[in-house]
């Protein structure tokens, strides 16, 4: 005995529930979360860490090289990274799948830097040369490091 309209094998639903997707237009719902933004911090180490939303977004993979500047009046870190080692190059330390990093000791106590705490701050590429990474340290937070914000 057949009811009529109501499919009576697992097969038949099985059958009916595709086709009904095969006619919508589902689109898929990606949460954006602020753990994905590219994100630096300094630590009581004395390193500089870009998360791996940098190397991402940034495309710093295969970058193993970088030099290192610093602007005192706008208190901002520079990282200009490069394939080969250069003068005055620094080797980019990676951590798979969780970014990279430098140790940072001589460089913060050159320009007397803070590392007394460990603390996140904003990063940004530079508009002209995408190779030229620029961290912000006047934008920092002591907490985690998606609760900085622009």
């Amino acid at each position: 005995a057949t009811v009529i309209g109501v499919p009576h094998k697992k097969s038949e639903i099985a059958d009916k529930i595709s086709n009904r997707r095969q006619d919508m237009s589902f689109e898929k719902f990606s949460p954006s979360t602020k753990k994905n933004r590219p994100l630096a911090s300094i630590s009581t180490l004395a390193r500089l860490s870009l998360n791996e939303a940098c190397v991402d977004s940034f495309g710093l993979e295969g970058l193993n090289f970088a030099e290192l500047f610093y602007d005192s009046a706008e208190k901002l870190i520079g990282i200009r990274f490069q394939a080969t080692q250069g003068n005055d190059a620094l080797r980019v330390q990676r951590r798979k799948n969780s970014g990279l990093f430098f140790n940072m000791k001589s460089f913060f106590h050159a320009y007397r830097i803070d590392y007394s705490k460990t603390y996140f701050c904003l990063v940004r590429q530079d508009a002209e040369d995408k190779k030229f990474i620029i961290v912000d340290l006047k934008v920092k937070s002591t907490r985690r490091a998606y609760d900085v914000t622009e």
